[in-house]
């Protein structure tokens, strides 16, 4: 919601792959796809230059640990692009972080950026307390 009012709502989330699904949604307005074929040419024109702000917003909330893109935690502040807790506790979100390198992964003639963060990475069981993660795994085939 703009402007900014402070609290959950302003933060770029990927909670319930909210940005993701957003991002698609910009993507069908700016084609006119399906029931939004009646948008003016205009609003699709303003479509069409929204993803590609949010797909760099993708890009620099991506976590680097050890060194190494890893996941996306679930939200971050709006301007600052940190990492918030203004709604539920800090965390990672592997569930979200999947369906963001599954929306990359559908992009036409990705940037080498997105290329790096989704090549060589597999999605397995690090240990009984740990579960589950996204690992690096160079040669690995895609996720």
């Amino acid at each position: 919601m703009w402007p900014l009012q402070g609290g959950y709502h302003d933060a770029f989330t990927h909670n319930d792959n909210a940005i993701v699904e957003v991002i698609e949604l910009l993507n069908k307005a700016a084609q006119g796809q399906g029931a939004l074929g009646f948008l003016p040419r205009p609003l699709k024109g303003s479509a069409r230059a929204a993803p590609k702000r949010s797909n760099a917003g993708l890009l620099a909330t991506q976590l680097v640990i050890g060194g190494r893109k890893t996941v996306w935690a679930q939200q971050y502040d709006a301007l600052t692009l940190a990492r918030v807790d203004s709604h539920e506790p800090v965390a990672l979100c592997t569930l979200e972080s999947a369906a963001v390198l599954n929306y990359r992964m559908t992009l036409p003639s990705p940037k080498s950026e997105l290329i790096a963060a989704i090549e060589g990475k597999a999605w397995r069981k690090v240990g009984e307390l740990e579960g589950h993660r996204l690992v690096s795994a160079p040669g690995a085939p895609t996720v």
